[in-house]
């Protein structure tokens, strides 16, 4: 029989406990579902899977009170339709999100990823409106921006290069509250919009990055907060930086 996306449901964390590892999950309609909204007493060990060929989403965790983080070692999300979808809290170590057919990773709760590479998707590489904490990854050859954020952001010692387009684009348009935007450490190279580009009450620090060679504007800023800028390596590649 051939395989073909949606073949079958996939796996649901309906209630209780759960442990997978070195396992291969494909060809479902999401590869797995967590969707207990309250797991202060239940616990997930998620490590070294593959989830590939899926119809919807690789991974997708639910909204909830009282929904705890869930924490996923070395998973590797590929050929899904969405890699991640994290409607609640989500902490990702390791492994790759890579040529899903739309966003990489979609996010409307906390998200935590370190040492993550999320590369070559369909649409922006990591989109979120929870509060977002990117460490040590690399969001590169993204078909739309590298990074979309409309809530709080910090990056360190991340590469984002050559997305189609921005690097990275924060919105922060939260009913007017200031919300902070830090990148440390970074290199963001050959985007095709720009660089950075901070909007509305993005409250933006900079700190020792390199912004270099992307096809727009190097740093925009277009925002009613302040802005820090240190260490920051510019080259002339780049469009001169915007105001």
């Amino acid at each position: 029989m051939t395989k073909a996306p949606n073949d079958w449901y996939g796996i649901r964390a309906a209630n209780g406990s759960m442990t997978l590892a070195n396992c291969v999950v494909e060809y479902a309609g999401d590869g797995i579902r967590f969707e207990d909204t309250d797991t202060r007493w239940d616990s997930y060990s998620i490590s070294d899977l593959t989830i590939r060929r899926c119809s919807g989403n690789g991974i997708w965790t639910t909204s909830g009170q009282y929904a705890q983080p869930i924490t996923l070692n070395n998973i590797h999300l590929m050929f899904n339709s969405v890699g991640l979808t994290a409607n609640g809290p989500v902490t990702l170590t390791g492994g790759q999100v890579a040529n899903n057919t739309g966003i990489g990773i979609s996010g409307s709760a906390a998200m935590t990823l370190t040492g993550c590479a999320i590369t070559g998707n369909g649409g922006v590489g990591v989109s979120g409106s929870g509060a977002a904490t990117l460490a040590g990854c690399a969001i590169t050859g993204n078909g739309g921006d590298g990074v979309w954020m409309n809530a709080s952001l910090q990056i360190n010692g991340c590469t984002v290069s050559r997305n189609v387009g921005w690097g990275v684009n924060v919105y922060d348009y939260c009913n007017g509250s200031a919300m902070p935007a830090e990148i440390w450490n970074s290199s963001v190279l050959s985007n095709g919009s720009g660089g950075l580009t901070f909007n509305y009450a993005a409250v933006v620090g900079l700190v020792n990055n390199t912004i270099s060679r992307n096809s727009g504007i190097g740093v925009n800023l277009n925002q009613y907060s302040g802005y820090i800028f240190t260490g920051v390596t510019y080259t002339a590649e780049s469009a001169p930086l915007g105001s």
